[in-house]
């Protein structure tokens, strides 16, 4: 297990960031509303209006490239190194119930 402060074995992208304070580096006020699409982006959860505007954005601003390479190798590592499990077959049944349509109360 990495110790926090221990980055030697993580991807170049995220070398730099040792020595930070935490948090990471300030985050100017423009990127605000960027940096909160990153995750979805990597997800493939964006409408496509919003992709394109933080595409516009990555363009031109490295301090967000940055921080989107660093979500990336940070969704990776959790992939590569957190246990898989499964629901039991009840807990899955029950949700599915529970979800559908007819299931649900009016509003």
């Amino acid at each position: 297990m990495l110790e926090p402060t221990d980055f030697s074995g993580l991807p170049t992208p995220l070398r730099w960031i040792e020595g930070l304070p935490a948090g990471g580096p300030p985050q100017p006020a423009a990127c605000t509303d960027q940096r909160g699409l990153l995750s979805a982006a990597i997800d493939g959860e964006l409408t496509p209006t919003e992709r394109a505007t933080l595409d516009e954005h990555l363009r031109s601003c490295p301090s967000c490239r940055v921080a989107l390479a660093m979500e990336r190798e940070t969704k990776a590592l959790i992939q590569r190194r957190a246990p898989r499990v499964s629901a039991p077959p009840e807990l899955v049944d029950a949700i599915r119930r529970l979800t559908r349509p007819e299931s649900r109360p009016d509003t």
